[in-house]
């Protein structure tokens, strides 16, 4: 047996080995009879050459041990005295400095009082090392009591040190080896039974021989070479906490000695194999992790096992590493529930070289994973069965599954490791106390046939036996030497074990870390002391900054583990306006916190009884469970965060910015209130959470465009939310479910002020006009239906909605009625604003959003988007707005989902796109008026667009704006439209235009953009009326227009020249417009663009072909406006001719 004074490591030179010194105890020399000379009577006497060695095995001038006067004199000696005599066989000597200078010993024969010599030899160095001096001899015929050592002490220079003596009754001889080869002969201590201060690894045995001739030899002793870590420690020296507060120390380590040269066990594939006897720490059912580096050589049987514990008498278990195709696969085997689950990666690319495998099971996921990265998950539920077999290493005992390739680093564990552990852990050793670590083989030993298990369930090995042993080799696999962390003391500690621990001591604490390598022993230490000052209060001493310690009343900012509280009473208070974070944060009554920038990460309480403002920034609540926030003061947030642990109110909150909710917030009966005003609205980003109960949200109306009252759309973000809640400190909402029979609806009194809109109201025929639509709730307690649109007649204010937050798929089923028109008010559902461009919608819906604008008390406009084309920001549709998309076809559902929602806070003005295709916005306003009451009609081209309406890229006109704002629609064909899509190229394209004037005046048509369009494209707006062609990109064109629809007035030419003056009068591009058409009124108006002449004849024909009226009308330019009065014909289908001397125009005109 070997054993090593102190760890089996080369830490700087301080690692020794010895064996045993024989079966019966030697007796050390019990006192000095005489001596020579000795350095002097206290150290280096004389004296200290009695007793067990107390020097050895270290080497070097040592007072402890016995030294001459002179460092070199000529001869010098020892006479030392043995209590117990008896018969001696042996004698050993302690050098323990320039050894060598021995050469003679004698022992007195008590009867006849002759010294007798037992040992003769020349003295000579033996080498700068400790050794122990062994010398076998005859037994002596007499009980030995008396012992001389002399000393040739010129031989060997310097003192020659003796440590101790000692008599055996036993010979023994020894031969020291390392890595199975003997030391040479030269080398300090090799034939002694003692090897002091190895600097070089290997696998160290001694063969001991006996005086009976017997010889043993022991097993290996490994040893590594090594020097301890180099170590640093953050903070450094020392650092400062609040009382109560704590802090983070982290030791980083990196060991000098980092690749490990290993060995391992080389399995030849036809018979070799290994064995564990049976262990119930080995039984791994509910979890499991077994990890092992393998070098398969990818031949032999088709199926091998590296590792098992199933025999073919009891088949049950695990088994893995394994192939069952000549490692062109590697497969864990588990026996669940009464049958194998088998479960397999390929392996063609490893075979042949070193890699580290693992395989995982948690009772839920089997997991493999080959060089720490993750290459299978797979489901599978059960306990792994047990049973009372052995582990087998290279074989499954009855089915001869030999391994053929090398082994090393074996590891079971009774856990699931994590991916993490694994890939941290894969390349490395560990150590064998790690929690769940049932088994570690780490295949140093290097020869014999043991193999050792380094936890304490020691689960040791055997090698087979003859044919059957596997080889032991030296690997190349890529294996580090790992590293470990132990603190002390524990006290204040959250663990003791590790790179980092947290700190939060009741007094001021020197904590020693130490950096162990693992496999060497070696280590290194480092101090950190962790000073504990006053309670965590602001003093706001120097200023009003968080993150400036001497604004703290012990010195140091607080992070996020140390509880806070902000005191009344203070010159000044604390502004956070970079990242910050607490434990828990508590405002007192008559404190004061100001958040302008930055995330304050609350890890604990929010609790304000004081004064709490946010302009910028975020709140984050990140505790690891559900945190309350409360007290006594006004808390309103700006942007709030709650993490995956969630949080809950105990006092009503408002949030002015982003909520955003990893983890749910529970209101808890409190009310939690979303603002709205003119500095923003809040919205709610639900990123994995919820809010639990119900909350209010507002929803300001921006006076800008319309200070008065006026019909403004909503929808309700919220469910459980009824007309009533419309209500506000100046408003009732007034129901009347009478205006939906009545005849004439607008006679209806209470007049309605909250309407909806159903579209199935509309019939064929003269009636079907859009208004018909709306329809007044039948009581102040209908559901506000999330998803529909309202349209409320108030003024500016804010309106309340209470419920619970929408949130995740709404679907809003549509209709498409028999007078086909399909118009259906939606509205937004969620509490943030909707991307418009991020809704996914069926072909029978058109692409296009609609959105009302009021003007006045009964006007306004509708804004349209699509396809990227619209007014900026228009894409996003408003939280709490309702808006009208169209349904072409059928009855489709528009499904809105979170995927939709915007996740951030938008100011829409910001949210113009960079538009890259050819693109014109042109407005038209009244000359010198407000941009706020124009009109914008966009025009645009793209791949797959018509000239005539496209759901996918064209918007309609729903309706002419009304009030003081102009009309201004592009007219294809039968529709009118907002914003044109067109084909892309360069051909000429002639776009009538439909302008409607609210009053008369000086209108100004501006194109507001104008890019994308080839340099040479020519971009004409035609007056016809004035015969004026006008280059768009010179600017404005301005043009008096009467009140009235004008619907043939002006055209835009796209590519078109312009024509010339000597060109014939013919009518070219000439257009006649007759409205309304058909028309049950007392008039028609006809307008008429692109004649020649000064006058025009109008005629009326019936279907029989008889003129019925027939008048002549003077010109304007090139433009004919009149009214034509039909109040006495009958109903019929006519003709309404217009002739000049360039040709004749007609339109066909229904009278009802």
């Amino acid at each position: 047996m070997v054993t090593s004074y102190g760890s089996a490591s080369v830490c700087n030179g301080q690692v020794s080995l010895i064996t045993s010194l024989g079966t019966n105890p030697v007796r050390y020399a019990s006192s000095v009879l005489r001596f020579s000379s000795q350095y002097s009577t206290s150290s280096w006497a004389a004296a200290m050459a009695t007793g067990a060695p107390n020097v050895y095995p270290q080497y070097g001038d040592a007072s402890e041990a016995w030294a001459s006067g002179p460092a070199d004199g000529t001869r010098e000696y020892l006479v030392l005295r043995f209590d117990n005599p008896a018969p001696a066989k042996r004698i050993l000597v302690w050098e323990t400095y320039n050894p060598g200078a021995i050469d003679s010993i004698f022992v007195r024969n008590p009867t006849t009082n002759a010294w007798v010599p037992v040992y003769v030899g020349t003295a000579a160095a033996a080498g700068s090392n400790s050794r122990i001096l062994n010398i076998n001899f005859p037994q002596t015929s007499f009980p030995v009591r008396d012992v001389r050592i002399a000393l040739n002490s010129a031989a060997v220079p310097g003192w020659n040190e003796i440590d101790a003596v000692a008599l055996s009754e036993e010979a023994a001889s020894y031969q020291w080896a390392r890595n199975g080869v003997d030391l040479p002969a030269g080398t300090t201590g090799a034939n002694g039974p003692g090897l002091a201060n190895i600097s070089t690894t290997g696998a160290y045995s001694v063969r001991m021989t006996d005086d009976a001739g017997c010889t043993a030899s022991s097993a290996p002793f490994n040893v590594m070479a090594d020097t301890p870590p180099s170590l640093s420690v953050s903070p450094s020296g020392s650092t400062t906490i609040c009382s109560g507060g704590s802090a983070t120390l982290t030791a980083t380590a990196t060991n000098g000695t980092a690749s490990v040269a290993g060995r391992g066990l080389r399995f030849d594939g036809t018979d070799e194999q290994a064995s564990v006897p049976a262990s119930a720490s080995l039984n791994l059912s509910a979890a499991l992790t077994v990890e092992a580096w393998i070098n398969p050589v990818g031949t032999g049987s088709t199926i091998q096992s590296v590792a098992s514990k199933s025999t073919q008498s009891v088949n049950s278990g695990y088994i893995f590493p394994r192939t069952d195709a000549r490692w062109d696969d590697l497969s864990v085997w588990l026996h669940i529930g009464g049958t194998w689950r088998v479960f397999s990666v390929p392996y063609t690319a490893y075979k042949g070289s070193w890699h580290h495998v693992a395989a995982t099971y948690d009772g839920n996921l089997v997991k493999i994973f080959i060089d720490g990265a993750k290459v299978l998950e797979q489901a599978q539920t059960g306990a792994v069965s047990t049973n009372a077999n052995g582990l087998t290493l290279g074989n499954q005992p009855g089915y001869g599954e030999y391994y053929n390739g090398q082994l090393d680093e074996l590891r079971l564990w009774n856990v699931a490791r994590t991916e993490a552990q694994v890939q941290a852990d894969y390349n490395k050793t560990v150590l064998a106390t790690q929690l769940g670590l049932v088994a570690y083989y780490r295949l140093d030993e290097g020869s014999g046939s043991a193999f050792t298990d380094f936890t304490a369930n020691a689960n040791h090995g055997t090698l087979g036996s003859g044919s059957t042993t596997p080889a032991w080799i030296n690997n190349t696999a890529t294996i580090r030497q790992g590293l470990a962390y132990s603190w002390t003391p524990a006290a204040g500690l959250n663990v003791t074990a590790g790179g980092a621990v947290l700190a939060n001591p009741t007094a001021t604490t020197s904590y020693r870390v130490r950096a162990t390598n693992v496999n060497s022993g070696c280590y290194t230490e480092a101090t950190v002391t962790v000073n504990v000052g006053g309670a965590f209060t602001w003093s706001g001493a120097v200023s009003s900054d968080w993150n400036t310690p001497a604004n703290w009343a012990c010195g140091v900012v607080p992070t996020a583990n140390d509880n806070i509280s902000i005191p009344a009473g203070m010159t000044r208070y604390p502004v956070i306006s970079a990242n910050a974070a607490v434990g828990s944060i508590t405002i007192e009554s008559g404190g004061r916190l100001t958040v302008t920038g930055g995330t304050f990460s609350v890890m604990g309480q929010f609790m304000n009884s004081g004064l709490f403002s946010q302009t910028g920034g975020t709140v984050a609540m990140q505790g690891a469970t559900a945190d309350d926030i409360g007290g006594t003061g006004n808390t309103d947030f700006g942007n709030l965060s709650i993490g995956a642990g969630g949080a809950r109110l105990m006092a009503p909150v408002q949030v002015h910015g982003l909520l955003t909710l990893a983890g749910n917030l529970n209101t808890n009966g409190q009310m939690l209130t979303l603002l709205s005003n003119s500095a923003g609205t809040a919205a709610v980003y639900n990123n994995g959470g919820v809010v639990q109960g119900t909350a209010t949200v507002q929803r300001w109306i921006d006076p800008a465009l319309n200070p008065g009252a006026g019909y403004r759309h909503f929808a309700a973000p919220v469910s459980g939310s009824t007309v009533v809640d419309l209500s506000t400190g100046s408003f009732v909402p007034v129901v009347n479910p009478a205006y939906n029979g009545a005849t004439n609806p607008g006679a209806v009194t209470p007049f309605p002020t909250v309407f909806g809109y159903d579209e199935v109201r509309l019939q064929p025929g003269p009636s079907n006009v859009f208004d018909t639509g709306w329809y007044s709730p039948a009581s102040l307690g209908d559901a506000l239906t999330p998803g529909r649109g309202y349209t409320v007649q108030l003024a500016p204010q804010t309106v309340d909605f209470v419920g619970t937050l929408n949130n995740g798929a709404v679907n809003i089923p549509l209709t498409r009625g028999a007078a086909a028109q399909g118009w259906n008010l939606v509205g937004n559902p969620y509490p943030s604003p909707l991307d418009w461009d991020q809704v996914a919608r069926p072909a029978s819906i058109d692409a296009a959003a609609y959105v009302y604008r009021s003007t006045s008390p009964y006007a306004g406009g509708y804004q349209s988007y699509v396809n990227g084309v619209g007014a900026p920001g228009s894409h996003l549709i408003a939280m709490g707005q309702g808006f009208f998309v169209r349904a072409n076809s059928g009855a489709p559902t528009l499904a809105l989902t979170n995927s939709a929602r915007v996740t951030t806070l938008e100011n829409p003005a910001l949210n113009r796109t960079q538009e890259t295709r050819p693109l014109l916005a042109l407005a038209l306003r009244l000359t010198g008026g407000s941009t706020a009451h124009e009109d914008v009609l966009y025009v645009y081209q793209q791949a797959g667009a018509t000239t005539g309406f496209d759901g996918a890229y064209d918007a309609l006109k729903l309706q002419l704006n009304s009030g003081q704002q102009p009309t201004l629609y592009q007219q294809a064909g039968t529709d009118a439209l907002s914003i044109q899509g067109l084909p892309t190229g360069n051909q000429p394209l002639d776009l009538p235009l439909a302008v409607n004037a609210a009053v008369a005046g000086s209108y100004t048509f501006t194109p507001q953009q104008l890019v994308n369009f080839d340099a040479s494209a020519q971009l004409w707006l035609e007056d016809r009326q004035t015969g004026a062609w006008h280059n768009l990109r010179q600017g404005d064109y301005a043009a008096q227009l009467p009140a009235g629809l004008h619907p043939t007035r002006f055209v835009l030419h796209l590519n078109a020249q312009r024509p010339l003056s000597s060109q014939p009068n013919r009518l070219t591009g000439a257009a006649l417009q007759v409205y309304p058409n058909p028309t049950n009124g007392r008039e028609v108006t006809l307008s008429a663009a692109g004649l020649t002449g000064h006058s025009a004849e109008l005629r009326l024909v019936n279907s029989l072909g008889q003129v019925v009226r027939q008048e002549t009308a003077p010109l304007t330019g090139h433009l004919l406006e009149r009214a034509l009065p039909v109040q006495q014909l009958p109903a019929g289908v006519y003709t309404v001719q217009v002739r000049t001397a360039a040709g004749t125009l007609t339109r066909k005109l229904v009278l009802n």
